[in-house]
C-alpha cells in the first residue's frame, strides 16, 4: 500500500506551546498535516469534529480537511507535506506511538537530520521509517460490528437523553465493556459521539436554516438554549452566532 508513497515535506518543527497557541479560525488545508503529541493534550477539530489528543499519540489531518486546533499546554513535533498518495485510508485520525521505541527513535533522527541539513535525504529517509512504523501500529481495523450497532442506537436516539444502559441493551453487552470498546475503536466515549453527532446537525442548521437558537437547540434535544451554546463552543471554538455568520460569509467552510 505504501511502497510508492513519496512524501514532499515543507514544513517542520519541534516546539512547546502554551495556552496561547492555537489554529483559528477553521481552515481548509491543502497539504497533510501529522503531528506527535509528546508532552500534555490538545484538541484537534476537522470538520467540525473534535478530536483530544494525549502526549504519546498523533493526530492526521489529510489534505483537503477543514482543521482547527487549540490547547492548554503541549509538546509536538508537527510535520506539514504533499504526497502522491491518498492517506486518510492508511492512519486514523487519532493513533498511539505510546512505548513504542521505533517511532521515538525515529522522531530523534528526522530532527537531528533537519537541524544539520534541512530537507535531507537522510531525513526523508527518517521520516519514511517514522511513518511506516507509525502505519503499521495504527493501520485501520476492520468495523467492529458492536461498535457500528452502538453507533446507530446513539444515532436512533440522538435528540434524547444519553443512556449508557440503552445502549448496552441494544448490543447485549455489560455497559463498562460497552463504553470500553467504543474508545478503543472510536477514541471518544459513546456520549462524546453523541454531542459530535448533535454538533454536526447543529452546524448544518446554522449554515442552513434561519432557526433561533434557542430552536435548533430544542431540535437537537438541550431543553437550555445556553447551556447548548457553551457546549457548541467548547467543541467548535466559536459560538453559534459566530459560526453562523463565518458560514455564510465562506462557503467553503
Amino acid at each position: 500500500m505504501l511502497d510508492d508513497f513519496n512524501p514532499q515535506i515543507f514544513y517542520y518543527v519541534s516546539k512547546r506551546c502554551d495556552r496561547s497557541w492555537s489554529l483559528t479560525p477553521p481552515a481548509r488545508i491543502p497539504f497533510n498535516d501529522l503531528t506527535f503529541v509528546l508532552q500534555g493534550e490538545a484538541v484537534y477539530w476537522l470538520e467540525g469534529t473534535p478530536f483530544t489528543v494525549h502526549a504519546g499519540e498523533a493526530v492526521f489531518i489529510p489534505e483537503g480537511t477543514t482543521r482547527a486546533a487549540k490547547t492548554e499546554g503541549m509538546e509536538c513535533m508537527a510535520f506539514n507535506f504533499f504526497s502522491n498518495l491518498i492517506l486518510d485510508e492508511v492512519l486514523p485520525t487519532v493513533s498511539t506511538f505510546r512505548d513504542c521505541a521505533a517511532v521515538d527513535y525515529w522522531l530523534r533522527e528526522y530532527n537531528r537530520a533537519w537541524l544539520t541539513s534541512k530537507g535531507s535525504l537522510k531525513g526523508k529517509a527518517a521520516f519514511l521509517m517514522l511513518f511506516w512504523e507509525l502505519f503499521q501500529r495504527n493501520a485501520k481495523e476492520a468495523v467492529n460490528p458492536h461498535v457500528e450497532k452502538m453507533k446507530q442506537c446513539i444515532a436512533d436516539h440522538l435528540t434524547e437523553p444519553f443512556s449508557l444502559d440503552r445502549i448496552a441493551q441494544c448490543v447485549h453487552l455489560h455497559p463498562v465493556y460497552c463504553e470500553s470498546l467504543f474508545r478503543e475503536y472510536e477514541h471518544c466515549t459513546p456520549a462524546q459521539y453523541q454531542t459530535q453527532l448533535r454538533m454536526a446537525q447543529a452546524m448544518v442548521l446554522l449554515a442552513h436554516e434561519d432557526f433561533s437558537i434557542s430552536h435548533i437547540a430544542e431540535q437537537l434535544g438541550y431543553e437550555d438554549a445556553s447551556y447548548f451554546s457553551r457546549v457548541f463552543k467548547k467543541c467548535q471554538g466559536l459560538s453559534p452566532n459566530a459560526y453562523r455568520r463565518m458560514s455564510r460569509k465562506d462557503v467553503a467552510y
